[in-house]
């Protein structure tokens, strides 16, 4: 998997660009209450949503949190994969 791929295959990231229309992450950071820099981050693989924002994210994305967080694993776990 190429890592552009990889990116793309993020759960949120996968969500908000299918929308239609689309939603930016700053609107994203703004309905969870976050900064554009954690959405950022969570999209990048830097760190995953925990918490408050877990539950939130999860009902924006209608899913249920454990549900959100098992894809999240996937995503994150499948890194290894990444092509550099």
């Amino acid at each position: 998997m190429k890592k552009l791929e990889w990116y793309k295959a993020n759960p949120l990231r996968a969500w908000r660009t299918k929308r239609k229309p689309p939603l930016t992450q700053m609107e994203v950071a703004y309905k969870i209450g976050v900064s554009r820099q954690t959405a950022a981050d969570w999209e990048k693989g830097g760190v995953q949503p925990s918490g408050d924002n877990l539950l939130k994210l999860a009902g924006m994305l209608s899913m249920k949190p454990r549900e959100l967080r098992r894809k999240w694993a996937r995503w994150y776990d499948s890194r290894s994969k990444v092509e550099v």
